[in-house]
């Protein structure tokens, strides 16, 4: 009987409710509290301003910085490219819509080389310019030769014939 009077005596000091001690956070925000409600208002809005500041350069410390913004240098390919057009005068390397040989010149089979690049989706009026490899380039509108091939790109003739 003695050792069952222990036992429950045991028993009811060890299921005692008693308060946790592993938060030590909770007791650090009481007393951070405690002590900015001590400083009074002109104390509070100095804490508060400077938590803010704190704040905020630890986001901007620790955001990424943003990629550069202008022209690609970077085809788009494929068919599930968004919607593309442009606004005012601004450099594009456009989307490839098709590349590949087709025709015959002499004995050589797919003698010609072709691509063709879309630099928007919507009809425009005008293209100010063309550079090819870094060069700006002429495209001669007025020729008709090459009838729905396109228009021929004068610094790229060679013997009268159009290599681009």
């Amino acid at each position: 009987m003695k050792f069952l009077v222990i036992l429950l005596a045991l028993w009811f000091l060890l299921v005692t409710p008693s308060a946790a001690h592993a938060d030590p956070i909770t007791a650090l925000v009481t007393a951070i509290s405690a002590a900015v409600g001590s400083l009074g208002a002109i104390g509070q809005f100095i804490f508060g301003l400077a938590l803010k500041i704190g704040v905020g350069l630890l986001q901007k410390a620790m955001q990424k910085d943003p990629e550069p913004v202008g022209v690609s240098g970077q085809i788009d390919v494929g068919g599930d490219n968004p919607i593309s057009f442009i606004v005012g005068t601004y450099a594009t390397t456009g989307q490839l819509e098709y590349g590949g040989t087709w025709g015959k010149a002499g004995k050589t089979p797919n003698a010609y080389f072709t691509r063709v690049f879309s630099l928007g989706d919507i009809p425009v009026k005008a293209l100010v310019g063309l550079i090819v490899n870094g060069e700006k380039c002429t495209i001669d509108f007025d020729e008709t030769k090459y009838g729905n091939w396109g228009y021929p790109v004068t610094d790229f003739a060679d013997d009268g014939d159009n290599a681009l």
